[in-house]
């Protein structure tokens, strides 16, 4: 083969050993990874059984506050929807319960969010 050909296939060779030992590397990092995020999740864990069992007088008291709170939300939320529809609605709206969504989003995107919000309120 001439100087072309043996050059090509030497850049090869090294661009695809070099591919496989990246694909290694991050394989191993992303287990040592899950192991340090299993061993975190066991603590925490064997912490809020520990915390369940001493805290199980406060949950009943925090349960009846929970429902007051939440008849007293679903009338802030019937009201709002009254609201935005100007108390003209040709049906009635009955808000019978509401279920909470959780917020998995990054911190940088709830700041955005917030910034909006704020921006929106100030105007």
């Amino acid at each position: 083969m001439d100087l072309a050909g043996t050059l090509t296939i030497v850049g090869m060779v090294v661009v695809f050993a070099a591919l496989i030992i990246l694909a290694l590397a991050i394989s191993l990092l992303g287990k040592a990874i899950n192991i340090n995020k299993n061993a975190i999740a066991e603590k925490a864990a064997s912490n809020a059984i520990k915390t369940d069992i001493v805290n199980t007088g406060a949950a009943n008291t925090q349960s009846q506050i929970s429902n007051q709170d939440d008849k007293e939300l679903i009338a802030v939320i019937t009201a709002a929807i009254m609201a935005s529809m100007k108390g003209s609605s040709d049906f009635k709206i009955r808000v019978k319960s509401f279920r909470r969504i959780p917020d998995n989003s990054p911190e940088w995107n709830i700041a955005g969010k917030l910034t909006t919000i704020n921006a929106n309120i100030i105007r």
